[in-house]
């Protein structure tokens, strides 16, 4: 059963079948907060890997640790900021989290707006702010493949994108970005799941 629908600018049609809201910073900047809803099925056999207990920023330690052992002399977290390298790193993330939670199907990232308010640079470089609720979807369509049984295969496509609010995308109402996917580009077609 499918969340919503939404029409892309190529005029296909395509569910969503499944949507996960985090913070784009989660535990990373308290003043961000903690995740935010999950909508659809929350793969609870093997665990969300979005969920507050599986946010890999929290979860696995220091997010910074790839730029070196020179960013925290006391051994705790580097006190953080929103910038380039952070968001790189909760971006990769996020992909990585979305191809775990459906193997097999392709993972296409819409590049976030970042922006850059006039404020002061720290020693990994100066601000730079995403939309505050990162989303990943998995959606599906009717098959790619004119010579596929339309009955047994759908075409599947996982997004990470990013949002100002959590708010559920739908019809032509998504965020133009969203409704801009090449879908006959990225997406793969795979058999249906059969009840």
């Amino acid at each position: 059963m499918a969340l919503a629908r939404l029409v892309l600018t190529s005029g296909r049609s395509v569910d969503l079948a499944e949507l996960r809201f985090t913070s784009t910073y989660g535990d990373l900047f308290s003043t961000y907060g903690d995740s935010l809803p999950t909508y659809g099925d929350p793969l609870s056999t093997y665990g969300d890997p979005l969920s507050t207990y599986g946010d890999p920023l929290s979860t696995y330690g220091d997010p910074l640790s790839t730029y070196g052992d020179s960013l925290s002399t006391s051994g705790d977290p580097p006190a953080g900021y929103p910038c380039e390298p952070v968001n790189d790193l909760r971006i990769r993330e996020l992909l990585r989290a979305a191809e775990r939670s459906h193997p097999g199907t392709p993972v296409h990232l819409v590049p976030p707006p970042r922006e850059r308010p006039d404020q002061y640079a720290g020693g990994l470089g100066p601000v730079e702010v995403l939309p505050a609720v990162a989303c990943v979807g998995t959606f599906h369509s009717a098959a790619l493949d004119p010579a596929h049984d339309p009955v047994l295969y759908r075409s599947r496509l996982s997004v990470v994108w990013f949002q100002p609010a959590p708010r559920l995308p739908s019809g032509c109402d998504a965020e133009r970005a969203l409704r801009e996917i090449d879908w006959a580009g990225l997406a793969r077609d795979t058999r249906a799941a059969l009840a």
